[in-house]
C-alpha cells in the first residue's frame, strides 16, 4: 500500500474547491491552532520548562496558536540575549518591561536577521536570491568570495537554525543547504536594494552555466529562473546596466530549453511554466511559436488534447511566412 500526505495551507480549496474528492481513499485532516494549553506546553518544551508566568503567557498570547511563530520568537530572544541559559535552565536575563515580542511572525524573522553580523547577513540574503536550496559556490560567486570563508558562515547560520544542511546535493561537490522556512527566505531576499537583484540573479545563471554540461543541463530550470528575473529586473529599470536584449534571448532561449527538458522528465507542470514564461518574453512571431509550440507538446505529452490542439495552432499561425527562431548558442 502507498500513503500520499500533502500538507497544505487552506488557501489550497479556495483555489482547488473540489481537490481530492472523487478519490474513494481521500481524507483530510483540518489542523486548528494551538490551545493556550497546548502553547504554553510548546514553550515549556523549547525551553525545558524555563521562564515561567508573564513572559510565557505573553508569548503564547502573541502567537494566538501558531507553533511557528513560538518557536521564532523564542529564537529571537535567544539571539537578543533576552532569556539565557544558566545552571538550573532558561532565565530572563532583564526585566520583563524590556522584552518587545513582535506582532508578526515576518517581524520576529526580520528582527533576528537584524541581529547577525552584517557579513553573515550578507550570506544569508545571497543565499535568498538563489532560492529555497542553495549551495556554497553559488554564495561565493555572488559574492566574490572564497567558499571556505563562506562555509564558516553558513556554520554560524546553520546553528542559528535558520538554515539547514542537507544529505544529498544536486550539485555535484557542492553541499545543499535550504532554509527552513520559505518566509525566512522570502524576508532575507526583500532587504536586498532592488538595484542589487537583477545583478545577482545574472550572477546566479551565470555560475549555473559555468557548470560542467551534463550538470548545466540538469539545472537548466535554475538558470533560466535566474534569467527571467533578471531580464524583468532590468526591464523594470531597477538595474539599467548590461544589455537589455541579449539578456532577454538569452532567457527565452533558457526558457525553451527548460522546457523541453521538463516535458522529457514528465515533469509537466514545470514544462508549461517555462513556456508560458518564454511565451512572456517573446518579442517577434517567431519567438511567441516556440513558446506556443513548447506548450503545446506539454499539453499533448500529459493527453489533455484541447488547450494542446490549441497551443499548437497557435503556433502554426505565428510561425507562417516567419523566418528562424533565436540562436540557441
Amino acid at each position: 500500500p502507498v500513503l500520499f500526505i500533502c500538507p497544505a495551507r487552506p488557501v489550497l480549496l479556495d483555489r482547488r474547491s473540489g481537490w481530492g474528492k472523487g478519490i474513494s481513499a481521500f481524507s483530510s485532516i483540518l489542523r486548528d491552532p494551538l490551545t493556550v494549553d497546548q502553547g504554553r506546553a510548546l514553550v515549556g518544551w523549547y525551553l525545558g520548562g524555563g521562564p515561567a508566568g508573564l513572559l510565557v503567557e505573553r508569548i503564547v498570547d502573541r502567537a494566538e496558536g501558531n507553533p511557528f511563530f513560538i518557536e521564532e520568537v523564542i529564537r529571537s530572544l535567544i539571539d537578543e540575549g533576552a532569556i539565557k541559559r544558566s545552571d538550573s535552565g532558561w532565565e530572563v536575563s532583564g526585566g520583563l518591561d524590556e522584552i518587545e515580542i513582535p506582532r508578526t511572525v515576518r517581524a520576529v524573522i526580520a528582527a533576528r536577521i537584524d541581529l547577525l553580523e552584517s557579513s553573515h547577513k550578507r550570506v544569508l540574503q545571497c543565499a535568498a536570491v538563489i532560492g529555497r536550496t542553495f549551495w556554497p559556490g553559488a554564495v561565493a560567486h555572488l559574492l566574490g568570495g572564497e567558499a571556505g570563508e563562506i562555509q564558516e558562515v553558513l556554520d554560524a547560520l546553520e546553528g542559528r537554525e535558520l538554515i539547514l544542511a542537507g544529505a544529498e546535493s544536486a550539485v555535484t561537490g557542492e553541499r545543499e543547504y535550504r532554509f527552513k522556512h520559505t518566509m525566512v527566505r522570502q524576508v532575507a531576499y526583500d532587504g536586498l536594494a532592488r538595484r542589487d537583484r537583477s545583478r545577482l540573479h545574472r550572477a546566479v545563471a551565470d555560475w549555473v552555466r559555468a557548470g560542467g554540461e551534463g550538470e548545466r543541463r540538469e539545472m537548466i530550470g535554475v538558470e533560466a529562473h535566474h534569467l527571467a528575473l533578471a531580464y524583468d529586473g532590468v526591464r523594470g529599470g531597477a538595474d539599467g546596466d548590461g544589455d537589455v536584449e541579449g539578456l532577454r534571448t538569452r532567457a527565452l532561449v533558457a526558457l525553451l530549453a527548460a522546457a523541453g527538458f521538463a516535458r522529457q522528465r514528465v515533469a509537466l507542470g514545470q514544462s508549461r511554466y517555462f513556456a508560458r514564461e518564454a511565451r512572456r518574453l517573446a518579442d517577434s512571431p517567431i519567438e511567441a511559436s516556440l513558446a506556443a509550440e513548447a506548450l503545446g507538446e506539454a499539453y499533448f505529452y500529459g493527453y489533455e488534447g484541447d488547450p494542446a490542439w490549441r497551443a499548437l495552432r497557435e503556433a502554426v499561425e505565428l510561425r507562417l511566412g516567419e523566418g528562424d527562431g533565436p540562436d540557441p548558442d
